[in-house]
C-alpha cells in the first residue's frame, strides 16, 4: 500500500465514511485511495466551509470528522474551522497538503509552517511520512477523541501520499465514540413545545448513530 491508502484504511476502520474538503495537486493520491475504497468526498466551497461540515459530521456521528486542503492559502483557509473544533471540543483530523520535503526547507512559494499555523488550536500536529504513517494515523485518531475531544492537524507532503508505506499495519486504538446527544433548545421547558420538525431532526440524528 502506499501511504494514502493506510491512511484511508484507518478512517475506513475507524468507521468514518466522509471526507469534506477542498483539493488540490498534493492531495490527489488521498483522495483516489479513498475513491477506491468506497469513502465519500463532499467538495465544499472552500476550505472553512468544509472544516464546518466535518465539525457537523462529528458531532452527529461521534466520530472524528475528517477536512482535506492543499498547501499555503488552502491550509491557512481551514485555521478557522479547526479552532472552532479546537472551542467545541470536537474530534477532527485536519489533513493539509505541502510541498515535497526537499523543497519545503528553501521553496517560499505557498509553503506555510503548519505546526506553527495550528498548534495554538490542535491537540496535536504533526506529519506522514512512509515509516510512521500507521503510527501516526494511530496516535492522531487516539488524541482527536480522548478527552477532551479535539483536534488534530496532519500535514502529508507531496513526495509522501504516493509512496511506498513502510509502516503499514491497520491496528486502531481503542476508540469511545461520543456519547453526548445533540442538544435541542425549545421556546418551552416541556417536550410538548418541542415542534414536531425538531423531534423529527432529533431522531434523524439518533438514527444516525
Amino acid at each position: 500500500m502506499n501511504v494514502s491508502q493506510v491512511m484511508i484504511g484507518y478512517l475506513k476502520a475507524a468507521g468514518i465514511g466522509h471526507i469534506f474538503g477542498y483539493p488540490g495537486d498534493p492531495s490527489v493520491e488521498v483522495l483516489e485511495a479513498a475513491r477506491s475504497a468506497g469513502m465519500e468526498f463532499v467538495l465544499g466551497r472552500r476550505e472553512g466551509t468544509a472544516g464546518l461540515m466535518a465539525q457537523a459530521y462529528a458531532t452527529v456521528t461521534g466520530r472524528p470528522g475528517v477536512c482535506l486542503s492543499t498547501l499555503g492559502p488552502g491550509s491557512s483557509n481551514l485555521v478557522n474551522a479547526v479552532a472552532n473544533a479546537w472551542l467545541d471540543r470536537v474530534p477532527m483530523l485536519a489533513i493539509s497538503g505541502q510541498i515535497e520535503r526537499r523543497r519545503e526547507q528553501t521553496f517560499t512559494h505557498q509553503v506555510l509552517d503548519h505546526n506553527r499555523l495550528f498548534g495554538p488550536v490542535s491537540k496535536w500536529t504533526t506529519h506522514v511520512a512512509p515509516d510512521t504513517v500507521a503510527s501516526v494515523m494511530r496516535k492522531a485518531l487516539r488524541i482527536a477523541m480522548a478527552e477532551r475531544p479535539g483536534p488534530v492537524h496532519i500535514s502529508t507532503p507531496a513526495d509522501v501520499v504516493g509512496a511506498e508505506a513502510l509502516d503499514d499495519a491497520i491496528v486502531l486504538p481503542p476508540l469511545s465514540p461520543l456519547k453526548s446527544p445533540p442538544q435541542v433548545f425549545a421556546a418551552g421547558p416541556a417536550a410538548a413545545d418541542v415542534p414536531a420538525r425538531v423531534r423529527a431532526a432529533l431522531r434523524l440524528f439518533e438514527t444516525a448513530r
